[in-house]
């Protein structure tokens, strides 16, 4: 079995995967308390680091034996689309407090795993951050590891979610090759690729219509865009009401909110990306993974930042 480092841990959804490959998770870092707190409950036993990765260091895994790797997502707000609504001239990237990208090599550097696993956010490789990229792989190859770099969409492998990750993987040279991409195994066009078509959110959500899973927070009816969300058709979002006939309500300039506004789940169709707000079939969006005792505010924080893990 191959021991596993998780950095920037966040709930554990890396961790999840991670262990569906046959890895056992070893040590967790993670500096949100209500992240923190989400691990605990779902892994009393594990070793568990909340604090500022700044603060620590990884020498203690360098001489340990047998094969072990590094998994992790460093906060993505640096780079993310959301960072757009900020000028150019404005954003701090690599001068961002948020930016951990050398933390993440420094841990690499300290316990020199057999290989690594970087994920962050698709607009990593924008023009205007493309430059952390090539730097973060100079790197990591002057530290001794040939890389390869793959932008996925999980909906291409089997989940119910359309969301775009970029992925660094990250082995030590000694004569390796690098790591091959994955291949896809369901495309939007099943028919020209040959591949199973992508995965719906119904079958997913199939038995979350219970009672025990009811919050009175996901009713929408009186909400103040209530009128407006029951008329946006499945799958589409707040945009699609400015094109619709016999519509009487609220119409919104396009670009001029984020995408996810009023956004509606279709039965037959992934998800794009995670959508918190609003309804598939008239049910809320399953939210008991992972086990939590805590607010519904805080279980969408931990779950928005995971990444989707196939069943």
């Amino acid at each position: 079995m191959v021991d596993c480092i998780s950095l920037f841990s966040g709930a554990g959804g890396l961790d999840v995967g991670a262990k569906q490959a046959g890895a056992k998770i070893i040590r967790c870092v993670e500096i949100d308390s209500d992240s923190v707190e989400t691990l605990r409950i779902n892994n009393p036993s594990l070793r568990i680091d909340h604090a500022d990765i700044a603060t620590l260091d990884f020498l203690e895994h360098r001489d340990s034996s047998g094969p072990k790797i590094i998994i992790g997502g460093p906060p993505c707000q640096p780079f993310s689309k959301n960072g757009y609504w900020v000028k150019n001239e404005n954003r701090l990237i690599e001068h961002d407090p948020r930016n951990m990208l050398s933390e993440y090599l420094r841990a690499v550097e300290e316990a020199k795993p057999t290989g690594f696993l970087f994920e962050n956010v698709e607009s990593l490789l924008h023009p205007t951050n493309k430059h952390v990229v090539e730097d973060f792989l100079k790197l990591a190859d002057t530290l001794g590891y040939r890389c390869t770099l793959h932008k996925a969409n999980s909906a291409d492998y089997g989940v119910p979610q359309k969301r775009k990750r970029v992925f660094i993987f990250g082995v030590r040279k000694r004569g390796r090759v690098a790591p091959p991409l994955p291949r896809p195994t369901h495309s939007g066009t099943p028919d020209t690729d040959g591949l199973k078509p992508y995965e719906g959110v119904k079958k997913f959500m199939k038995g979350y219509e219970a009672k025990k899973y009811f919050e009175p927070s996901e009713i929408t009816e009186n909400g103040t865009y209530a009128h407006e969300l029951a008329s946006v058709p499945p799958g589409r979002n707040y945009m699609a009401l400015a094109h619709l006939e016999d519509y009487h309500g609220r119409t919104f300039r396009a670009g001029g909110r984020f995408w996810n506004f009023l956004h509606k789940l279709h039965p037959d169709e992934p998800i794009h990306n995670y959508c918190c707000t609003t309804r598939a079939l008239g049910r809320p969006v399953p939210l008991d993974k992972p086990k939590t005792s805590r607010s519904r505010d805080c279980r969408y924080s931990d779950l928005s930042k995971e990444l989707p893990v196939r069943r």
